[in-house]
C-alpha cells in the first residue's frame, strides 16, 4: 500500500512539473485530501446475527436461557457440524467474525427483564436446562397459568407477563 502511494506521489510530481528546487505547495483548509486507510470490517451486530443464524432452528429464548458457563464456540461448532450434515453443501451458517462477535455478544449481554424473571423465579421447581428443551411454538400463556394456578408459582402478573414475553421472543 505504502509502495503503491509513494509511486503514485512521484508520478504526480513528476506529472506537474515539480522538482527539488521548487517549494512545494501547500494543501490549504478543504484541499487537502484525505488520509488514505485501509478499509477497516464493519463491526458485526452479533445480536443481529444470532437472530438471523440461530432463530432458523431455535426459539431465541432456549438460547438465552443456557448457562452462563456455557461454551459458545463449542456450541456454535457443534450448530455447525449439524448445518453441515443436515444441509451438505450449503455454506457455514456464520462467518468468522460473526462467530466471534456472538461469542463476545453472550458473554457479556444485559439479561431482560423476562429473562430474570425466568432465571429467578422458574428454577425454583425448574432446571434451567428443563425450560430450554421445550418444544419451539409452547404455549407459554398457559403453561404459565398453570404454574401460578395449579402449582402455587409466586409470580405478580407484571412477572407473569415480563416471563411471558421473554419466553415468546418479544
Amino acid at each position: 500500500m505504502l509502495l503503491v502511494l509513494g509511486l503514485l506521489m512521484f508520478g504526480m510530481l513528476a506529472a506537474s512539473g515539480c522538482d527539488k528546487d521548487e517549494p512545494a505547495d501547500e494543501p490549504t483548509g478543504s484541499d487537502t485530501p484525505a488520509a488514505e486507510t485501509p478499509d477497516s470490517p464493519t463491526p458485526v451486530d452479533a445480536e443481529a446475527a444470532l437472530e438471523e443464524a440461530c432463530a432458523q432452528c431455535h426459539d431465541l429464548s432456549r438460547v438465552y436461557l443456557q448457562s452462563d458457563a456455557t461454551d459458545w464456540a463449542d456450541v456454535i461448532g457443534r450448530m455447525d457440524a449439524e448445518h453441515a450434515k443436515s444441509h451438505p453443501g450449503d455454506a457455514a451458517l456464520l462467518t468468522v467474525e460473526q462467530r466471534d462477535a456472538i461469542i463476545a455478544f453472550m458473554k457479556t449481554r444485559t439479561q431482560s427483564v423476562g429473562e430474570v424473571v425466568v432465571r429467578e423465579k422458574c428454577v425454583t421447581c425448574h432446571e434451567l436446562a428443563n425450560l430450554t428443551k421445550q418444544t419451539q411454538g409452547a404455549d407459554w400463556t398457559a403453561i404459565i397459568d398453570r404454574m401460578v394456578t395449579e402449582h402455587g408459582a409466586q409470580l405478580t402478573e407484571q412477572e407473569q407477563q415480563d416471563a411471558l414475553n421473554f419466553l415468546m421472543g418479544r
